[in-house]
């Protein structure tokens, strides 16, 4: 195969998987360490173009796999014998590019003749300190850009933005419980408490005694309603008092599941992100709502009433 992309010279092949053709640009670097390689079994550049046949039989490719096992081993000290392709290279190269360098999925993709889905899954690996780096990086480049000099921050607080908290059952049961204790309290009628998790899926739910039948739907739409829109309840009930149409039609995209009165509180990590909700009812909206906001503060979460 010779595959000829302007001036210069190319890699081209056929991947096995796919049957896809490829050709890869050869950069001066590349082509000094294939020479280096030393006196090949045939002449690797063709009309300047590279020819390497990628189908795991074919003499040169491996003859190619030999070669550079050979050279590293004399370079480096590796043993002729570790277990060292073209893959795993291929493999370095994409994780160092994602997670040292910080290249976009895409481009990664694109050098990689792979889809960005195979590129996320096999070679990223996005923890907290790549995302610090990454975040630290592109800010001093826009430093650069307006002459502003160096750009250093603390990005603690920034990256703890995606370490976020989870309701567990524990303190899913921990807020139903002084919810209920709250509502003993101040004497009101018995309660049903639901609670949402960060995926707005019920992780927990407990009724009091003498509870009525239609409380868990009423209790699970203050949840839902405050949930999916980002914001407790009563800011729902208060829009509804604005824009009685909006809430109407939000409340038909949720199948009836949103009830736009206080109860319905937002629960916050101390990174003020929305990890969860809780819905109470029983007796009136404002004593719900007082029930809900005493148990999420006891479990050591933030209330968001909105």
């Amino acid at each position: 195969m010779n595959t000829t992309m302007g001036a210069g010279k190319v890699l081209s092949g056929r991947r096995v998987k796919t049957n896809q053709k490829y050709t890869i640009p050869v950069t001066p670097k590349l082509e000094g360490f294939i020479n280096k390689l030393g006196p090949l079994p045939w002449q690797p550049f063709v009309d300047d173009n590279l020819v390497v046949y990628y189908n795991g039989k074919s003499s040169k490719y491996m003859m190619l796999t030999k070669h550079i096992k050979r050279s590293l081993s004399k370079d480096i000290g590796w043993d002729e014998d570790f277990t060292l392709s073209p893959h795993r290279l291929r493999h370095t190269f994409a994780i160092r590019q994602l997670n040292h360098f910080g290249f976009s999925l895409m481009v990664v993709a694109r050098m990689l003749r792979d889809t960005e889905q195979t590129v996320r899954k096999n070679y990223a690996d996005y923890n907290d300190d790549f995302i610090a780096r990454t975040f630290n990086k592109e800010m001093k480049s826009m430093a650069i850009m307006v002459n502003r000099g160096s750009y250093d921050v603390d990005l603690t607080e920034t990256i703890s933005c995606f370490n976020w908290e989870q309701i567990t059952l524990e303190k899913a049961n921990l807020i139903i419980q002084n919810s209920i204790k709250k509502a003993r309290e101040i004497k009101i009628n018995p309660i049903m408490v639901v609670i949402l998790d960060h995926r707005g899926a019920i992780k927990a739910c407990l009724g009091e005694d003498g509870i009525s039948s239609l409380r868990f739907k009423i209790a699970h739409g203050k949840a839902n309603g405050a949930f999916q829109m980002g914001m407790g309840s009563r800011a729902l009930f208060n829009r509804a008092e604005q824009q009685a149409y909006f809430i109407n039609a939000v409340n038909a995209l949720t199948n009836g599941e949103l009830v736009p009165v206080p109860g319905g509180v937002l629960i916050r990590d101390k990174n003020n992100n929305i990890i969860g909700s809780v819905g109470i009812s029983g007796d009136t909206s404002d004593n719900d709502e007082i029930a809900a906001v005493f148990g999420i503060e006891a479990a050591g979460f933030k209330p968001d009433i909105g």
